[in-house]
């Protein structure tokens, strides 16, 4: 339960922060399934010996559509990796401050007979 504003922005920083990393992670693991579907559809060109305009035509249209959706994944992962990287490297000193905080806020709230619901 949360009590507090503090409380409630460090859970909504940690939220976001799981969120981030779990997005990157998405990303990341759907490039490397274009960049496998990439190198089969190359294969696939390389053993195919001679095709006529037809076949070389499907085989361009594959690999533009897994060029585009690559290039697609890679903006989205430009544009998140400067929130992922800087919640990574900020969230854990965030927390361990947080941490000094409440230990602090819990013997100041001890001294002045005071509960942490006020």
């Amino acid at each position: 339960m949360i009590t507090n504003i503090a409380e409630e922005c460090f859970y909504r920083l940690q939220e976001l922060h799981a969120y981030v990393k779990e997005s990157h992670e998405t990303l990341n693991r759907f490039q490397s399934l274009l960049d496998k579907q990439l190198a089969q559809c190359y294969h696939d060109i390389e053993r195919s010996g001679e095709f006529d305009v037809a076949e070389g035509h499907n085989y361009a249209q594959k690999l533009k559509e897994i060029l585009t959706n690559r290039r697609l994944v890679k903006d989205e992962l430009a544009r998140l990796s400067p929130v992922h990287n800087f919640l990574r490297d900020e969230v854990d000193k965030t927390s361990e401050q947080y941490q000094r905080a409440v230990r602090r806020s819990y013997e100041l709230r001890q001294e002045l007979n005071v509960t942490g619901d006020r």
